[in-house]
This record gives C-alpha cells, sequence and structure tokens, in this order.
C-alpha cells in the first residue's frame, strides 16, 4: 500500500490552470501569436503551484490539495457557464438566475466540498485519476485543434459552403451574384459605425438623468433620420452583430440548426457575412476598423508593441471568470491605458479614412460608451478610483466624451468624402449596470433598458422616408441595399430576442411600451 502511495500521480491542478488561456487561444488562433498566451499561463501555473504547496503543507497530503486548488479553478472558471444556463428559471416562483442567489449557492458548495476534502481521511485517489484524464483530454482537444489550424486541416462548415441559397423568409440570396455590376463610380462609402452599449434617449433620460437633447439636435441638423423607437434585435454584442451583417436573425442563418453555441459556426459567420459579399461584388473595398478581423477585408487596428492585442487577451481571459460581473473589479484588473489608446484609435484612423477613395465599407465597433469607464467629458483620463462617483455617473461622462468625439468625426467625413457617404450610427444593444429597479430579467423595464437603443442614419440623398422611428439592426443593411443597390430584400418583423437556456426566447412583446416622451429628431 505504501508503494501505491508514492506512485500516486498528481496532475490535474496545473492542466486545469494552462486550460483556459490555451482554449481562448485555440478559439482566436487565426488571430493572436501563441505568445500572447506564455505571461498569463505562467501567472496561472504559478499561483495555482504556490497555492497547491501551501495546501499540501497544511493537510500533508498533494492528492488532497490538488483537489482543493482545482475546486478552487472550477469555482473561479464554472459560474459564467453556470449562470449562462440558470437565466430565465424559476424555483418555487422566484428567479434563480440572478447572482445574489447564484453565485451565494455557487460560493458556498465550495466551501462545502473544501470541508469535505480538508477533513477526509480518504486520499481521493480515484478521483484524482479521473480528474488527472479530464482535464489532460480538454488540454489535448484544445492542441489539436491549434495543430489543425496550424496545418490547414480546419474542418468546414455548413455556414461556409453555404454561398448561395433561399433563407427561411423567402429571400433569395442569388441576387448578391447575378445583381448589379456595372461600374462602382459613384457609389456613396458606406459608415457603418457600432457605438457599444449606447442607449436610447428616453433610456438616458429615465434612468440616467441625461438629457441627450444637444447631440441629437446636431444630427437633425446635419440631416440625420434618429429612429428613436428602435430596439437592438439581441441583447449581446455578438449574435446582434451576427445578425446585422447577415441580414438576418441568427436561428435563421444557415448551419446554425439551433446550435447557437457552435463557436465554429458563428466565426464563420462573422468572416463571411452577406454584406461584405455582396459589397466585395460591386467593388467596394471592405476595411473594419478595430481589434478584429472577423468583418471585413482589409483590418486597421491599434498596435503598438502589441500592447492592445495583448490587452484583448487578458480581458477575455478575466471575463471567462465571475469577475467580468463586478464593474468595480474589472476596472482595477483591466488595463485603462490599453483600452482608452483604442478607442482614441478608432475615431482617429475614422477620420483619417474618409480621406481613401471609394467606394468602401467601413465597419467600426467602438468599445464605448461601454465599461470600463477611461474618460471623463473632455476625454480626460478616468480610473477605476472614480467608481465612488456611481457608475451610471461614469456611464453619462462617458458618453457625453463619445459624443464630442463622433461630432468631430461627422463633420470631417462629410468635408472630406469626395461623393456624399451613408453613415449609420448604432448601437449593439442597451445599457443597463448601475441603475437602479427591478433587476428581474423579464422585467419590462429592464428588458427595455437592455434592448432600447440610440440609430441614427445619414443618407445622402435625403431619402429617409425609407427609414422608420422603430427600425431594427436586422432590417438596417436590407434597406440601404434596397435603395442603393436595387436589391430586393423584403423587411423582416423587427423582433427581439434573448438568448435562454441555449434558446432564442422572443421578448418583443414584454419590453416597457415607455417611447412617446422623446421627440428629439422628429
Amino acid at each position: 500500500m505504501a508503494e501505491r502511495v508514492k506512485k500516486t500521480w498528481v496532475a490535474h491542478p496545473l492542466l486545469f490552470a494552462i486550460y483556459p488561456p490555451l482554449f481562448l487561444f485555440s478559439q482566436n488562433v487565426s488571430k493572436i501569436p501563441a505568445s500572447y498566451i506564455l505571461l498569463p499561463t505562467a501567472i496561472l501555473a504559478s499561483a495555482v503551484l504556490l497555492l497547491w504547496i501551501l495546501f499540501a503543507c497544511i493537510l500533508r497530503s498533494k492528492t488532497r490539495a490538488g483537489l482543493l486548488v482545482s475546486s478552487f479553478l472550477a469555482w473561479l472558471f464554472c459560474y459564467r457557464c453556470l449562470f449562462e444556463f440558470a437565466k430565465g428559471y424559476f424555483l418555487w416562483g422566484i428567479v434563480i438566475g440572478r447572482h445574489k442567489y447564484l453565485f451565494s449557492f455557487w460560493t458556498i458548495c465550495f466551501l462545502l466540498v473544501g470541508i469535505i476534502i480538508a477533513r477526509s481521511a480518504r486520499e481521493f485517489r480515484n478521483l484524482a485519476r479521473i480528474l488527472n484524464l479530464v482535464s489532460s483530454v480538454l488540454v489535448v482537444l484544445c492542441l489539436v485543434h491549434v495543430g489543425a489550424y496550424k496545418l490547414g486541416a480546419e474542418p468546414e462548415t455548413a455556414f461556409a459552403s453555404h454561398e448561395v441559397g433561399d433563407d427561411a423568409h423567402g429571400v433569395e440570396h442569388r441576387e448578391l451574384m447575378t445583381g448589379r455590376t456595372d461600374s462602382p463610380d459613384g457609389y456613396p462609402d458606406i459608415y457603418y459605425i457600432i457605438l457599444d452599449s449606447y442607449a436610447s434617449y428616453h433610456s438616458l433620460k429615465k434612468y440616467y438623468d441625461y438629457d441627450n437633447k444637444e447631440f441629437y439636435e446636431y444630427l437633425v441638423g446635419k440631416g440625420f433620420f434618429i429612429a428613436d423607437q428602435s430596439r437592438s434585435n439581441y441583447d449581446g454584442t455578438h449574435f446582434s452583430l451576427l445578425s446585422s451583417l447577415n441580414l438576418d436573425y441568427v436561428h435563421s442563418l444557415p448551419g446554425f440548426g439551433g446550435k447557437v453555441g457552435d463557436i465554429v459556426i458563428y466565426g464563420r459567420a462573422m468572416k463571411d457575412n452577406r454584406v461584405k459579399r455582396f459589397l466585395r461584388q460591386r467593388g467596394y473595398e471592405c476595411i473594419t476598423v478595430g481589434f478584429s478581423d472577423e468583418y471585413a477585408d482589409t483590418s486597421r487596428y491599434y498596435k503598438k508593441g502589441d500592447e492592445f492585442e495583448r490587452y484583448m487577451f487578458v480581458k477575455y481571459l478575466l471575463q471567462m471568470t465571475f469577475l467580468q460581473y463586478s464593474q468595480f473589479t474589472m476596472s482595477i484588473l483591466v488595463f485603462d491605458e490599453g483600452h482608452r489608446n483604442s478607442i482614441l484609435f478608432d475615431f482617429d484612423e475614422l477620420a483619417r479614412l474618409s480621406r481613401v477613395k471609394g467606394p468602401k465599407f467601413v465597419f467600426a465597433h467602438i468599445i464605448s460608451p461601454h465599461a470600463p469607464f477611461v474618460f471623463g467629458p473632455d476625454g480626460e483620463k478616468t480610473t477605476w478610483r472614480s467608481l465612488e462617483s456611481g457608475v451610471r455617473q461614469l456611464y453619462v461622462r462617458q458618453l457625453m466624451y463619445v459624443n464630442k468625439r463622433t461630432i468631430e468625426l461627422i463633420d470631417t467625413i462629410l468635408s472630406q468624402s469626395a461623393t456624399p457617404p451613408v453613415i449609420v450610427l448604432q448601437a449593439d444593444h442597451g445599457y443597463t449596470a448601475g441603475c437602479a429597479g427591478s433587476s428581474f430579467l423579464f422585467s419590462p423595464q429592464t428588458l427595455y433598458r437592455k434592448l432600447t437603443i440610440f440609430n441614427a442614419y445619414y443618407l445622402p440623398d435625403g431619402c429617409t422616408d425609407i427609414l422608420y422611428r422603430s427600425v431594427t439592426p436586422v432590417n438596417t443593411i436590407r434597406i440601404l441595399f434596397n435603395h442603393y443597390f436595387n436589391a430586393d430584400y423584403e423587411l423582416l418583423p423587427d423582433e427581439n430576442y434573448l438568448l435562454i437556456n441555449g434558446r432564442f426566447v422572443n421578448v418583443t412583446d414584454r419590453i416597457a411600451n415607455e417611447e412617446g416622451v422623446s421627440k428629439a429628431g422628429h
């Protein structure tokens, strides 16, 4: 028996420690070099090793100490999955998918498991062997995914092979191949600018005590149409952009078949989006401003010693944990200077692109006024120490700076464009952090704050009659393509969805009808 104890092999704590950064890298292997994962992996592995040694000294057992460390990693990295799964579930009339219930339950479970392991006389060797196997398989799967990509063996998906066909709404996409192909001279440049989490006029006024009238009056004076009753089709960035850039609802796109969590299909649907395919065939250069190159042919992104890419990697690694749900913690841990520089670059680069000859489609996803809050109203630096002033105030202050830079950008684009451009300013979803009131997932007020958005259009020929006040992003490009390229897209019903327990739930009729007080822009 003593001999068997000596041969006990425990590796799962270190394997579980390297899995999160390795998994994140494997899903972004086409975008970032492997060197980006070295420092985060080394930090995680070192912290786990020190914790393991500490517990082993206290418990006098490396096996039980390893189980404690792996339990801690599960507590840290698995809560997000649990929360996303539990959203929308009821128990005795109570919504259990709320942090104050779920996180308390999750932490109590972790403490109970820790007490059982610490106080037990057993070594749990069979459990350790199972965890060794599970952690090894997870790491190997990531390595296989990376290796397959490096060897050019990335598997095809249904979406990638679905170049031409009919969508669920009967709109033929063959016109993408057979539509107008004459000279691109005279085609307008198209700027599709996403201002992340930019709330609607009424939402800002009611829930943030901020009147955005001055910005709206500027836009109207420039000829913008403001869809002041617009809502996002989804409450999250990924599905919102996926639907608007593919001119359809996510659950209607080819290849999904209800498997909304399919990361590979999602990535291909974004890279090979319908907007890009349509415009490329009409002589457009498609440009993305920002970090990702998923949306267009040419990507212009902030790069200063790879600082921004490393910043984004660490940010998304932190967002794999429960820390993403704490604005305070994320503001402390996320590198504010990197985020500031990325936002500044986006606005500067968009202004420079206005001098580039067209026709061009410029897509920009500016991660602001969304947190982290790094700007004051005049662009001054704001840090996590300012959180004492309140999240709502910080959000408004950053939004004021976004307004200022957006005004400067519009003036530059309009003055420097050889051909009058199309400009769409649009939020991907609303914003709810720091607002008083019900946090119940299906509360009409909560849904209103999540889904009502800022949505404004500049059309060079002034044909705003093709737009309407409640237009949603899924119809934005359909309307533009029909008007400027003689396409024949039917407009879809303007609906709103939440992703609940792996399926999309239509919440259109549950959203509070709180519009009407704002007539700005009309």
